[in-house]
């Protein structure tokens, strides 16, 4: 999904849940549960963002394309501008799915760290999946593995966006992204390659 990224909620009072930890190595999952709240002005009028925490914002003209071309999976919130006093010219929406990717095949290489409070996970180049678990799935979709570090580099720990061809033809032809903007996602037999993981 797109690399323009803008800080997330979490930095501007969204609402989300406050999980505790019970030991040391335990990765803590926030859940968002209001309406996004951000600094609407970061986005400089850009039709797509993708925030540090993994949310997605569109602008009302995008969010249109997506129902002109009839795209499935997905829900869209309000979002809030953090700054009261500025009028930005564009509405924007955030994006949600409730779909799940199954499990990444063992194909997909994924370099992991964890430590006391600390935490990595990172797809290596490609996401691959079993061909044979892939059934009819919508237009927008999450992986169901949490990928990011606990730093935020390269980004914070979320689920990944698994986005159909015809979102992907939007976003290159209609909301400026590039090509190096997205992860390539291939559908294989287990058997074709084996699994590498780790540091």
């Amino acid at each position: 999904m797109p690399k323009y990224k803008i800080l997330g909620g979490k930095h501007f009072g969204t609402k989300f849940t406050n999980p505790k930890r019970k030991s040391s190595d335990e990765l803590l999952i926030y859940e968002q549960i209001d309406d996004l709240i951000i600094d609407i002005k970061n986005l400089n009028g850009k039709e797509i963002a993708y925030t540090t925490t993994g949310e997605i914002v569109v602008s009302e003209d995008i969010l249109n394309l997506f129902k002109e071309n009839n795209l499935t999976g997905y829900q869209i919130r309000t979002v809030k501008n953090f700054r009261k006093n500025y009028a930005s010219k564009k509405r924007y929406f955030q994006i949600m799915t409730d779909s799940l990717m199954p499990s990444v095949s063992p194909a997909t290489i994924i370099k992991s760290k964890s430590g006391l409070l600390s935490y990595k996970n990172l797809v290596e180049k490609s996401l691959y999946y079993n061909k044979n678990e892939v059934f009819n799935l919508p237009d927008f979709n999450k992986s169901l593995e949490y990928f990011g570090s606990t730093d935020g580099k390269p980004y914070f720990i979320q689920k990944l966006w698994i986005i159909s061809a015809n979102v992907h033809k939007i976003l290159i032809n209609s909301a400026k992204q590039k090509e190096s903007d997205f992860i390539s996602t291939f559908l294989v037999e287990d058997a074709e390659k084996k699994c590498n993981r780790g540091y």
